[in-house]
């Protein structure tokens, strides 16, 4: 059993989940989001950091930060893509 663990670690450390490729990529390109959250709740800014636990989120002189299980859904100001659409074969 302990063997599957440590394969399973492996392989996560090899590829960034789509989450924080996601989130890092807003926070890079500093992207307007709107971010709604599971009690209804829609907050507008940039992404400015994030951890496994939450995300920071600026707008203008006010910074809020959201727990990441909180979040229902987060929509970019404009498309992201987050892979070379050529290396599909």
């Amino acid at each position: 059993m302990r063997m599957l663990e440590r394969d399973s670690n492996v392989t996560s450390q090899r590829t960034p989940p789509i989450q924080d490729a996601f989130l890092k990529h807003l926070r890079d390109n500093k992207l307007d989001v709107t971010m709604f959250l599971v009690n209804g709740i829609r907050l507008q800014g940039q992404i400015r950091r994030f951890d496994n636990f939450t995300v920071m989120l600026v707008r203008g002189t006010g910074t809020q930060v959201v727990f990441k299980h909180a979040i229902s859904a987060i929509y970019p100001a404009e498309p992201v893509q987050l892979t070379d659409p050529t290396s599909f074969g």
